[in-house]
């Protein structure tokens, strides 16, 4: 595993080099703020609305393709279906997995069953490959396949969501399923020379020539944060269905990639594309950082880190300086919100609020929150929370907008701005879910309550 250990040297070997202002900040917010019970009531109401009056309302039950089978993930930003377009193996499996997340909250309804069993019937009789196994990339309207080499980033999210429904429905038809695409993936994929996982592979998951172009856009032989990432979290949830030397070891070893391969450690923030031995290639420019990927690696990193005999203690600092770096370079510190990217060690340079970026820093903050009790991260949530439910919610027409400028007006010029293959209800269905339930955890142990905490409401 000569990535890792190159990994684990460069870790001996450099100190995080933040800046002196940065690291200013970081001691100026570090008092310890017990939230009122009141204020965590009045964000979990905020949260439950924007999920059972926002969210859910689009998704269920236009979503459903009664005539192909599978979901309809095809419409433009006022919310009208565009018409039968391919289906992806990316956007079925998120949204599976957030009918399969509703069977495993306080929302569960027979008619989410029934959504999460009709997404289940058309991922695996037109998405898995019979003769070699594993999720095609995409298919037709109909399920006939159309781009069948196989990408760790597809298989991550359908093991993901495999997890999520074997778990919601005790079904040991999908529990299997799972058990076969981890064996698979395991098998076909796993780097054991340099660490972490092989993304793109032929349809039979023969290695693909160093000239080819994955389907993300990136090099055949790339590693990249975002694939390993999705990989992680769906392997995070896998072992609450299934438990062994060999699942927790790859867990291991993808906190080890995550919190220290893809880390800059001058900079404390994370590179996205890699080379197969984790060094990061030469560029045309300088690395950019992609503030909603350092977000949600950390808030990934303390859920996996909760499966394994590894205390999230022993990992604070690292959380924290990603953290502190996003927030220093990358928030809004007026209005809230997190902006999309930047050149490394520099001010944001993309400054639009892009829908999926607000949802992963609302849970990192409350994360970080519920680990440390610092002001700061219930601070940002909050004031991430009001962007949300004034600018990036639509209350008019369902879901969010893909994106807004700076001044909170959503986009509204392209075609798959509300669903598509990108988008669906995944990353903000699943922020509301797991925000709930984090503060349900913090309401249990909260203070006695203050009427005088303010929070915004709807425009």
């Amino acid at each position: 595993m000569i990535g890792i250990r190159r990994a684990l040297g460069e870790l001996n070997r450099v100190r995080l080099d933040l800046s002196s202002r940065q690291i200013c900040c970081r001691d100026e917010h570090r008092e310890r703020f017990d939230a009122p019970r009141e204020a965590l009531v009045r964000m979990r109401a905020s949260l439950e609305r924007i999920l059972t009056e926002n969210i859910v309302p689009f998704w269920y039950p236009q979503s459903i393709d009664r005539v192909d089978g599978g979901y309809r993930l095809n419409h433009d930003v006022a919310g009208h279906w565009q018409g039968a377009a391919p289906k992806s193996v990316v956007a079925q499996a998120r949204t599976l997995w957030f009918f399969a997340g509703l069977l495993n909250s306080p929302y569960r309804s027979a008619d989410y069953e029934r959504a999460a069993a009709h997404g289940f019937e058309f991922l695996d009789r037109c998405f898995w490959d019979v003769r070699f196994g594993g999720f095609y990339w995409r298919v037709d309207t109909t399920g006939a396949p159309i781009d069948c080499d196989k990408h760790l980033y597809g298989q991550s999210f359908a093991l993901y969501a495999l997890s999520e429904y074997a778990i919601a429905t005790g079904d040991e038809r999908v529990a299997r399923r799972a058990d076969e695409l981890f064996d698979i993936i395991e098998r076909h994929a796993r780097d054991r020379s340099h660490g972490g996982y092989r993304e793109f592979l032929h349809r039979d998951w023969s290695a693909p020539e160093p000239h080819e172009i994955g389907y993300l856009g990136k090099p055949a032989r790339a590693k990249t944060l975002n694939t390993h990432l999705h990989l992680l979290e769906a392997l995070t949830r896998y072992t609450d269905l299934r438990t062994g030397a060999l699942v927790h070891g790859a867990l291991n070893e993808l906190m080890w990639v995550l919190g220290n391969a893809v880390v800059r450690k001058r900079h404390g923030a994370c590179t996205d594309r890699h080379e197969e031995d984790w060094s990061v290639p030469q560029m045309n420019g300088p690395l950019r950082v992609v503030y909603g990927h350092d977000l949600e690696n950390i808030w990934f990193l303390i859920e996996a880190s909760a499966r394994l005999p590894f205390p999230s203690a022993l990992q604070v600092d690292l959380y924290e300086t990603l953290f502190f770096n996003a927030w220093r370079y990358g928030y809004d510190h007026a209005r809230g919100g997190f902006y999309l990217g930047g050149d490394l060690g520099r001010f944001a340079a993309d400054r639009q609020k892009i829908w999926w970026v607000e949802a992963e820093a609302l849970v990192c903050a409350l994360h970080l929150y519920s680990l440390t009790r610092r002001k700061l991260y219930f601070d940002v949530f909050v004031k991430t929370l009001e962007w949300i439910t004034v600018y990036q919610t639509d209350w008019q027409r369902g879901e969010w907008y893909l994106r807004t400028d700076r001044a909170g007006v959503g986009s509204g010029d392209k075609a798959h701005e509300r669903a598509g293959t990108w988008k669906c209800c995944y990353h903000n269905g699943r922020a509301m879910l797991r925000g709930i339930e984090l503060i349900d955890g913090l309401i249990s142990t909260a203070t006695a309550p203050m009427s005088s905490f303010p929070m915004k409401g709807n425009r």
